[in-house]
């Protein structure tokens, strides 16, 4: 055999083998056995001409390829501890100052619920009044209390309890206290949609929650209700 075609055989079995084993190509499972099968008909071809030993000895040592190191370019892939750690440090940070921003977001929400829930009430029991020409009440449900974030109802006329509601509401917190000032435990509207029985004067619901978020609900003698956010709880 001549020594050209020795070395092209050899070159061949070299590139196929490479592309076969480097972790670096992107081979599929079917190119590498076709690799396999080139070197193994270079290594029967080699053998008929007495290169045997010589080309096996190349295939094994000649690239300097560990067998038990084939896989070892692939094993790389998992995270150190120090990358752990601090992607446990940023989400802790992250946390840390993303639960307080959304607790407080979800108690501002409750206090903004229970005022339109309130307003819409009033509403409720003025349109009522207007259209059965008589006297509605916005009732507080523990007449004890007087506290209307543990539940209150539009009823007719003043019974002094929910017994028989149009409709009945409730806040759903606990940190809410919703009172009316003077200690009342209703308010009530006339055939006019104006405040019925209060000499005069006008009604405010106090609306606070743990003396951070506070609404002040003022109904003026004509019976509409305005919406004021203060600063802090009286």
């Amino acid at each position: 055999m001549r020594a050209s075609n020795v070395f092209s055989l050899i070159v061949m079995a070299h590139r196929r083998f490479y592309r076969a084993f480097s972790p670096d190509q992107g081979c599929g499972l079917r190119a590498r056995q076709e690799s396999l099968r080139d070197i193994k008909v270079s290594s029967r071809l080699g053998s008929k001409f007495s290169l045997g030993p010589i080309l096996r000895s190349f295939l094994d040592g000649g690239l300097g390829i560990n067998p038990s190191q084939k896989g070892a370019g692939r094993s790389g892939s998992g995270f150190s501890l120090i990358e752990l750690m601090v992607v446990l440090a940023v989400v802790s940070i992250l946390l840390g100052v993303a639960v307080p921003a959304y607790q407080s977001f979800v108690d501002s929400t409750a206090v903004t619920t229970a005022s339109n829930d309130l307003i819409a009430a009033i509403n409720i029991a003025r349109s009522e009044a207007l259209k059965r020409d008589g006297i509605v009440s916005v009732q507080a449900l523990d007449t004890t209390s007087k506290d209307f974030s543990d539940g209150y109802c539009v009823v007719l006329d003043s019974p002094g309890n929910c017994t028989g509601a149009l409709r009945q509401f409730t806040v759903g917190s606990d940190e809410i206290t919703l009172v009316i000032s003077g200690g009342y435990s209703s308010v009530s509207f006339d055939g006019l949609g104006g405040l019925s029985g209060t000499s005069g004067a006008g009604r405010q619901f106090n609306l606070c929650r743990g003396n951070e978020d506070y609404r002040l609900i003022d109904i003026k003698l004509v019976g509409r209700p305005a919406l004021t956010g203060l600063d802090a709880c009286p």
